[in-house]
């Protein structure tokens, strides 16, 4: 890929008599145009600077601040953007704070097996409890939480939730599914997948790859434990079974207790639960809930 950068590099000779064509050239830059740095650390041809969105898939507003703070998450560019007074910005101002970057320049992805650990893979979605911010760093297949983000010096997160540690990003944990892992990308395709919480506080989580949905407690959420077990499933019968996907037709449309790929999640006042999935539908689950439990209602098809 070629990069609209100019390059100005400087002659080194080497020795006193050097004959034509032997000029040896120093392939290091010294100096460059059209970016703030000499090292790349951006995939886009564009110049970035810490304003621009490369297709975002999720937003989240912390009402509970003031002024309210605005969330994005970036999800080409592999970052949080962050916006300070959610009612106030200018057209096209930069971001008041980069998370999942080192800087506002760079754009490559982040995690383990790179230099920043808890940087972060296409990010999809995003919750704030709290003031505290989840974001899922779909491409790490994990959920991290950053505490009070814009209160912090160092913004970095104090728990993960699908991995057991930070330095591990493989669906599923490297093995099939069970109660602590999830399964967010496979390969180089990449699930969008939602966060939400309910009125109790406990955090819902749309596992695409495995076709579920997870809920994780609240208790277990504050006790501040690396990778917490979810502690209900729905769309499979128990956390360690993995049904294949659902046929894209109307018979797998009709089906009440799974899902393909879901990634929309919302609660309304009375606390039922809504799910979008990949077969153009929503489903409507209603409390009490359980483990493969089979939805209410489905919205956007039509059955006979």
């Amino acid at each position: 890929m070629r990069y609209p950068r100019l390059f100005i590099l400087l002659t080194v000779l080497s020795g006193a008599s050097v004959l034509p064509g032997q000029s040896i050239l120093n392939p290091n830059p010294s100096r460059v145009l059209g970016h703030p740095r000499l090292e790349l650390r951006t995939g886009n041809p564009n110049f970035v600077e810490g304003r621009e969105l490369f297709t975002p898939q999720g937003v989240a507003i912390d009402t509970g601040a003031s002024p309210p703070i605005l969330y994005v998450a970036d999800t080409g560019n592999h970052r949080i953007m962050v916006w300070k007074n959610a009612a106030a910005f200018a057209p096209g101002a930069p971001a008041d704070l980069i998370i999942g970057q080192k800087d506002p320049y760079s754009t490559l992805a982040q995690g383990p097996a790179t230099t920043v650990s808890t940087g972060l893979n296409s990010p999809t979605g995003l919750a704030v409890r709290n003031h505290d911010l989840y974001i899922v760093d779909s491409g790490n297949n994990r959920i991290l939480r950053f505490p009070d983000p814009t209160n912090q010096t160092d913004i970095l997160p104090d728990l993960v939730i699908g991995q057991p540690n930070f330095n591990s990003r493989a669906a599923n944990q490297g093995g099939s599914p069970t109660a602590n892992t999830l399964n967010l990308a496979s390969g180089s395709n990449v699930f969008r997948a939602s966060l939400a919480f309910d009125a109790s506080g406990d955090l819902w989580v749309a596992d695409a790859g495995n076709h579920r949905v997870l809920r994780y407690s609240a208790a277990d959420l504050a006790s501040g434990a690396q990778n917490p077990a979810a502690n209900l499933v729905i769309g499979q019968v128990d956390f360690e079974t993995l049904a294949p996907a659902l046929p894209v037709n109307a018979e797998g449309q009709r089906e009440r207790s799974r899902l393909r790929h879901p990634s929309g999640l919302a609660f309304d006042g009375g606390g039922r639960l809504f799910v979008s999935d990949g077969l153009s539908r929503a489903l409507v689950f209603a409390p009490p809930f359980s483990n493969g439990m089979p939805a209410r209602r489905i919205m956007g098809i039509y059955s006979a």
